[in-house]
């Protein structure tokens, strides 16, 4: 588990946690609620609560740093890829769970912004800043209901008689 100076990722599948060397300087939490507005005849129309958003939790400024040793940040960004990577095709990215001092978030990656930001003598990016864009998971378990409308069979033409 991270320690309150740490951001990681972790994917609960494989539980492979990818660790960034700095804490980010902000984490913005955005939570929200369908209210939808009813139709009335006359005055305001009230509103009904639907259900609500999935968090969304964006982090702009994690930073990797090999600017002390030189070494190529590389394999470290395509790990960081595969948390948006469909695990089967057509299927989703990998479950996360986001982990930073006392909150942990299930989520899944739908933004990554990568910011080349300083390079070696044999052009190899050795400074990025990361930008994230994590989206909530519903907890395992959690009820959902698709409604599946079915489109009603044609009747059959009658056969002519013989």
């Amino acid at each position: 588990m991270a320690d309150g100076n740490t951001f990681q990722l972790i994917d609960i599948g494989s539980e492979y946690a990818f660790e960034f060397q700095f804490f980010p300087e902000s984490i913005s939490i955005q939570d929200g609620a369908n209210w939808v507005p009813q139709d009335t005849t006359i005055g305001v129309k009230p509103l009904f609560y639907a259900n609500g958003e999935p968090t969304v939790i964006s982090v702009s400024d994690l930073i990797l740093d090999n600017t002390d040793n030189g070494v190529s940040l590389k394999p470290d960004l395509d790990l960081l890829r595969l948390f948006k990577t469909e695990l089967e095709e057509g299927g989703p990215p990998p479950a996360l769970l986001a982990v930073w001092g006392d909150q942990e978030e299930r989520c899944v990656l739908v933004d990554l912004n990568i910011e080349q930001i300083f390079f070696n003598d044999n052009g190899e990016c050795i400074r990025a800043k990361i930008g994230l864009e994590l989206l909530q998971l519903q907890d395992d378990g959690e009820a959902t209901e698709v409604t599946v409308v079915e489109e009603p069979e044609e009747p059959a033409e009658p056969e002519e008689p013989v």
